[in-house]
């Protein structure tokens, strides 16, 4: 074990798999499950879901058999280790249980491996050239990683596990290389790097991605005075062109000028803004006597932030150094960490050829930087008669360099420049001595029900994760992207990667979490991603907000609130003004309207644009026809009819120049045409692949690059991103419209057809991350089956980020699908997709609304066709207990017998026990406490611990009865008059609440909880629970659970404002439990009359109460009769009479139904108020009822109530 074996325990992980006590052998050094469960165990410590597990080890099995074998080999593994490692088991979760431990401590090899902990002797890890003991430690690490993790270790059983073997040896490979630079360091160091005495603490470093320019000047002659002034002028000169381009200057030893990009400003652009500062550099010129030579280099860098130098260590200005001298004159190089980050922008030759392509640690491999990369595009609109805008726009930059915050609105027609005003602020900002940065996020009429799709587009193009890449480059880009903005990579890295790749190795438990809570954490983090941009003073654009996806509106809502007081311009595009104005966004610093231009605004434009000489009545004519559009002029520039010169050729609108210009095309129309199916923005592979093969009749293979080049050069595609990746985007959306509306239906469906294959066949990764737009082209191809399944895969992902909007739009996209086809298959595919709806419906608008009511009422319809069995009884009970929340116990009744048939019939002890379990809460809402009371017992008996595992909630159902059951039976019991019965099972579900994940088995037993200690009158504990219950509510999203433990709160705790929020919660509460309401009417009538609101108290008590009759609400009718009666007590004669029979019906009907706990409460409240023989009768009769409860707050008042009442003041009634 190296340095390391201070434990008799040892788990070998690097190499052969082996686990030893001593010189006993455990198990290996075959990798079978059981030992592959004890590595990801061993290697993510932590506790883990054991449905996360059985998929990862049985990705190919359903969930039940997998979890049952998981059981399995647990079983294996905990007789293999005798005892010697323990295991932390619960119902859903898994962890190994090693205590925490030092390094030499450490059992387990591969976590020893990647600890920081200092050796003995050191407060923190030294550099190794200073400290020998950090030294000898970092050597003994560098023998452990010379080992492969799980070597020869068989990987083909599971590729979910292969691919988390594969990520932990990437992430070895990354330490290794940094263990191996940090032991080559040279003894003398670096000119500027600090001594050991003053390194700063360990809480002043920071990692960062930083990118080095070295300018080196050589000189022919020897003149050191003369080196030295042409090493000033090369200063001055490039000071401006620093300051610009948000570079920083260091100060060095030596004649090299060095600049860096990443520090002290976080910069995801870094590595581009040094390779313009490099190429302007060499622009300067340089003196015949001197060569201008640079390099940069881009890394990680252990950063000092209390001294300000952005590479404490030095490495990377040594390499950076080495790379300036290895350049010619004149000669800019880079090495690969840098170029893989810059190639999009620049075109570049490879002067060596690498050995691992991949690899970003082989410096040895330079690129030269040859020149920028240009797409060929028809020259931009020139902005003629725009002066006005732009000085406006210039004025706003200024402000909000100055002031913080600027809002612009942009609105226009299409083709009136919105874009080319955007665009030419950016240029004109870019270029300008103070300089700034300019993201643009593009919304897309293809990706409007697509979540944050502005966003994710442009992340995934500017990291550069479209690339073909192995995900541990994918990995490695996104950590780099994130260094570069300063953020927290441990944090932030798992959420990124699952939001803009999907579930994944590198998702961890953010692939578990809630989705209403991820949707938080995607927000917060995009959110801060463009926060941590604005260190700088910035421009964002965002265009075409007509287009964006209800996600993307709700960022920039937020969003605007996070930019305020950061130097920050905000452009807004939209076609209509209303549009922007209906978002309910803060009004705008300024406003543009573009408007059509005059005649002499469009001459220019004509005159500036021009090739060829134009006939004055070509001119005039085009000029008359454009209605000042200033796309409309360019378009008629490069069309056939202008160059021609004749009068009456010039089309009459701008859609006819656009077709004019289609139908002049060649072959090269088809590429086109698959282009326009493909969307404004389209992927240049699968524009290539899609078009390369016949898609017509003719059969003819399409010569796919010629025509690619034919529509870059006439205007119609510009590029937007270079190859390998590349990206094209239609020269204006009105292209594209008319492109499309000159399809004939067969030939567009032929095309989505090709589309579609190829997106299955060439780019699955393509089909997994958007669903939603490969079910478009199949829906275009006429394949209506196969686009719904993407529809509904569509709808399952955008749920997952709490997005539910978006999710609801692709599940009912699906449904309009699947209702037209009348197979077999589509009925049963359209009773999954109901259930599927259901809780995504239930999330956005609550368990009683009429969406949930009229998807339960479908699948109800759809069940008739179907057996009875596994499939119809989630629908028949999603459908029944949404008729309980809506209409109450009454109407849900009629229903029950249906229910318990389909229940009874299945093969399945888990429907059974739901069916059974379901009967009983109806009981338990009807008021018929001792049959629920029997029920629930009888089904809380039979259940096992093999049980619990299956009935679980999942997308079929809501709820776990093994936990909901326990809890409903300890309000029974109370109920029932049997409160001592209670503590020890509320005490033991209260622990079992608090160990589980899953929300629903959280949310429904402390819901009943909460009511519990309502009626008990345990004021604390309530206020305890209803914080607990918000904060589950707050976690998951579930607005019916916030609802109802806020009135809980305002019940428990006394405040200012308790009765107006207790009114405002109760009509809330109607509304998304319009059937069961009134058992909270109850808190919220108590309220009322403890604030001395009896006259509200009272009616709301008895419109509550006519409620529960009509309803069948027979369990809040006692209490409500009470409370009524509480209102009226102090009233005149006839209220008071009118009390009386109140509280005698409640304890008559308490009575009755076995709520002898509600009967002592109305007891104790008449007893209270009306001290005669009647209610002492009452009261006697109610506390013989109540078996124990001396503790209960309730009890100890009534026997006081009782014993007061005796002349003698002793007690006549002995309790028995």
């Amino acid at each position: 074990m190296g340095e390391g074996s201070g434990s008799e325990l040892s788990v070998t992980l690097l190499g052969p798999p082996v686990v030893r006590f001593g010189d006993s052998l455990l198990a290996g050094p075959v990798l079978d499950r059981p030992m592959a469960l004890l590595a990801y165990l061993a290697t993510q410590r932590g506790t883990h879901s054991r449905s996360a597990l059985a998929e990862l080890l049985w990705p190919d099995v359903p969930r039940h058999p997998a979890l049952a074998n998981l059981s399995t080999i647990l079983y294996t593994l905990q007789r293999r280790m005798q005892g010697r490692i323990a295991f932390e088991i619960e119902r859903s979760s898994l962890a190994l249980a090693l205590p925490p431990s030092g390094f030499e401590q450490e059992a387990v090899d591969v976590t020893r491996y990647f600890l920081d902990t200092p050796p003995a002797g050191c407060d923190r890890m030294h550099p190794p050239r200073l400290c020998k003991n950090c030294r000898r430690r970092l050597e003994s690490l560098r023998e452990l990683g010379k080992k492969t993790f799980l070597s020869g270790a068989r990987l083909s059983f599971s590729l979910p596990y292969a691919l988390w073997a594969e990520s932990v040896r990437d992430r070895m490979d990354r330490r290794q290389r940094e263990i191996e630079r940090l032991l080559s360091e040279s003894p003398d160091g670096l000119p500027f790097s600090p001594p050991l005495s003053g390194l700063p603490p360990r809480r002043l470093w920071e990692r960062r991605q930083i990118t080095l320019l070295v300018a080196t000047l050589f000189s022919s002659g020897g003149d050191a005075e003369l080196r030295m002034r042409q090493r000033e002028e090369l200063q001055k000169i490039a000071s401006p062109l620093i300051a610009r381009t948000g570079g920083t200057r260091l100060t060095v030893p030596g004649e090299d000028l060095v600049v860096c990009y990443g520090f002290p400003l976080a910069m995801e652009d870094g590595a581009h803004k040094a390779v313009i500062a490099a190429r302007e550099l060499l622009e300067l010129g340089q003196p015949t006597e001197t060569s201008l030579r640079i390099g940069l280099h881009t890394g990680e860098a252990l950063s000092d932030l209390e001294q300000g130098i952005p590479d404490a260590e030095g490495h990377l200005l040594r390499e950076a150094q080495e790379v300036a001298i290895s350049a010619s004159r004149g000669e800019i190089l880079a090495t690969f960490s840098t170029m893989r980050l810059i190639e999009r922008h620049v075109h570049s030759e490879r002067l060596s050829r690498p050995t691992d392509p991949i690899s970003e640690a082989d410096h040895r491999v330079l690129y030269r930087i040859l020149s920028r990369k240009q797409p060929p595009a028809l020259p931009p609109i020139p902005l003629a008669g725009r002066q006005k805008e732009q000085e406006l726009l210039w004025n706003e930059w200024q402000k909000a360099r100055d002031g913080g915050l600027r809002i612009v609105w942009i609105t226009g027609e299409a083709g009136m420049g919105k874009s080319a005003l955007a665009a030419d602020l950016a240029r004109r900002v870019e270029r300008s001595p103070e300089g700034g940065q300019v993201r643009l996020y593009q919304c897309e009429s293809l990706y409007r029900e697509s979540p944050w799709s502005p966003f994710i587009r442009f992340l995934r193009s500017h990291v550069g994760l479209d690339e073909p890449l192995p995900p541990r480059e994918k990995r490695y880009r996104l950590e780099g992207y994130l260094l570069s903005l300063n953020a927290p990579v441990a944090t932030a890295l798992p959420l990124l990667s699952h939001l803009l790749e999907g579930p994944g190795p590198d998702s961890g438990e953010v692939a578990h979490i809630a989705p209403d809570k991820l949707r938080q954490m995607v927000e917060s983090l995009l959110l801060d991603l463009v926060s941590r941009l604005l260190s700088r003073p910035s421009i964002l654009i965002l265009e075409d907000l007509h287009w964006a996806d209800e996600a993307t509106l709700s960022l920039l809502a937020k969003g605007i609130k996070t930019l305020e007081g950061k130097p920050s311009l905000l452009l807004l595009t939209s076609r209509e003004k209303t549009t922007l104005e209906a978002l309910g966004l803060p009004p705008p610093s300024a406003s543009i309207v573009l408007q059509g231009l005059s005649r002499r605004d469009c001459r220019t434009i004509v005159t500036r644009l021009s090739r060829k000489p134009l006939s004055p009545e070509a001119v005039r004519e085009a000029i008359d026809r454009s209605d000042g559009v200033p796309l409309f002029l360019r378009e008629i520039l490069y069309s056939d009819a202008m160059l021609r010169g004749k009068k009456g050729e010039v089309p009459p609108t701008l859609r006819d120049l656009l077709a004019s210009r289609i139908d002049a095309l060649g072959e090269e129309r088809q590429m086109l045409a698959v282009a326009a199916c493909l969307g404004q923005t389209l992927d240049g592979n699968l524009l290539i692949a899609a078009t390369g093969g016949p898609i017509a009749p003719k059969g003819r293979l399409l010569s796919s690059n010629a025509w690619l080049g034919t529509l870059l050069k006439k205007g119609l595609l510009e590029e937007d991103r270079p190859p390998p990746e590349p990206s094209y985007v239609f020269h204006h959306a009105l292209m594209r419209e008319v492109m499309l509306a000159s399809l004939g239906v067969s030939a567009r469906k032929a095309i989505h057809q090709r589309i579609a294959s190829t997106m299955i066949e060439q780019f699955p990764e393509r089909a997994v991350q958007a669903p939603e737009i490969l079910a478009e082209h199949l829906l275009e191809a006429g394949q209506s089956m196969e686009a719904a399944e993407q529809f509904i895969q569509a709808g399952i992902r955008t749920a997952s980020f709490g997005t539910y909007p978006e999710a609801i739009h692709h599940f009912e996209r699906a449904k309009a699908l699947l209702d037209a086809q009348h197979s077999p298959r589509a009925t049963t595919r359209r009773l999954q997709l109901l259930l599927l709806l259901g809780p995504v419906v239930k999330a956005a608008r609550g368990y009683g609304s009429t969406g949930m009511e009229e998807i339960y009422r479908q699948a109800d319809l759809l069940c008739e066709s179907l057996p009875p069995g596994d499939a119809t009884f989630p629908v028949l009970l999603g459908a029944t207990a949404t008729t309980l929340a809506r209409h109450g116990p009454h109407a849900a009744g009629k229903r029950l017998h249906l229910l318990l048939e389909h229940a009874r019939m299945s093969q399945d002890k888990a429907v059974r026990i739901r069916g059974e379990a379901f009967s009983g809460y109806l009981s338990f809402w009807r008021g018929e406490i001792q049959s629920s009371l029997s029920e629930l017992e009888s089904i809380n008996a039979t259940i096992s611990p093999s049980d619990k595992e299956r009935l679980q909630p999942s997308w079929r159902f809501f709820e776990d009865p093994t936990l909901t059951v326990p809890a409903k039976l300890c309000l029974l019991r109370l109920l029932s008059g049997n409160p001592d019965d209670t503590e020890t099972l509320s005490t033991k579900l209260e622990t079992e609440i608090e160990n589980v994940a899953a929300p629903g088995s959280r949310g429904y037993p402390q819901t009943f909880l909460t009511l519990f200690n309502v009626f008990r009158g345990h004021r604390e504990k309530v206020g305890r629970k209803a914080k607990l219950s918000l904060a589950i509510a707050e976690k998951y999203g579930f607005v019916q659970w916030e609802k109802l433990a806020s009135m809980a709160r305002v019940w428990a705790e006394p405040g200012p404002g308790r009765a107006e929020t207790a009114l405002s919660l109760e009509r809330q509460i109607r509304e998304i439990l319009p059937g069961l309401f009134p058992i909270y009417s109850i808190l919220a009538a108590e309220v009322l009359l403890e604030e001395g609101w009896t006259h509200e108290a009272t009616a709301l008590a008895n419109s509550a109460r006519k409620t529960a009759t009509h309803s069948g609400l027979g369990l809040a009718i006692p209490e409500l009769l009470r409370l009524e009666g509480e209102g009226l007590r102090n009233g005149a004669k006839e209220e008071r009479r009118r009390a009386e029979e109140l509280f005698e019906r409640s304890l008559s009907l308490a009575k009755s139904t076995g709520a002898w706990w509600f009967a002592l409460r109305t007891a104790v409240s008449f007893a209270r108020h009306f001290p005669k023989d009647a209610s002492n009768t009452s009261l006697r009769l109610s506390l013989e009822a109540i078996r124990g409860g001396e503790s209960f707050p309730l009890v100890q008042e009534a026997w006081t109530l009782l014993n007061s009442s005796l002349n003698s003041g002793t007690p006549v009634v002995e309790k028995t």
